[in-house]
């Protein structure tokens, strides 16, 4: 019985140990510097750079010939989830002929923090009563 007890009190020791361990999590497309080097401006084109690094992570919503590639590692450590290691955005711009003209990488620092807006915008919904719900529901045959 005691060796029973000495396992069980270990396995659990073990347990939440294992509860305390560091965990890294990469998000997004990671582009190797092979893959970069690939890339040449004025000659490689959209289908091109399509072939060598996949589906864009996002396109721009106000012009169509840039991709953004994005890739992140953050560390969650036990009581410190979320802590941002890396990231890095390869930002391509395509020019009319659909070649590349410009390729730029961004880092963490580049970016900047943006406060959401805790405003609401009111809309004129309805809100009908119980026994509008059920003359509304008897025209429809249930």
């Amino acid at each position: 019985m005691k060796t029973f007890c000495k396992v069980f009190y270990g396995g659990c020791i073990a347990i939440l140990l294992g509860a305390c361990s560091t965990v890294v999590h990469t998000r997004g497309q990671v582009i190797h510097s092979d893959q970069l080097e690939q890339l040449r401006v004025g000659i490689t084109t959209k289908e091109q750079v399509s072939m060598i690094l996949g589906s864009p992570s996002s396109t721009s919503t106000f012009e169509q010939d840039v991709w953004y590639y994005v890739s992140e590692r953050v560390i969650d450590k036990p009581l410190n989830p979320g802590i941002l290691t890396e990231r890095t955005v390869l930002e391509l711009t395509f020019d009319e002929s659909n070649r590349l003209s410009e390729l730029q990488e961004r880092g963490a620092d580049d970016g900047r923090t943006i406060d959401p807006s805790n405003r609401t915008t009111r809309t004129h919904g309805q809100k009908p009563s119980i026994a509008g719900q059920l003359l509304e529901n008897f025209g429809t045959g249930f």
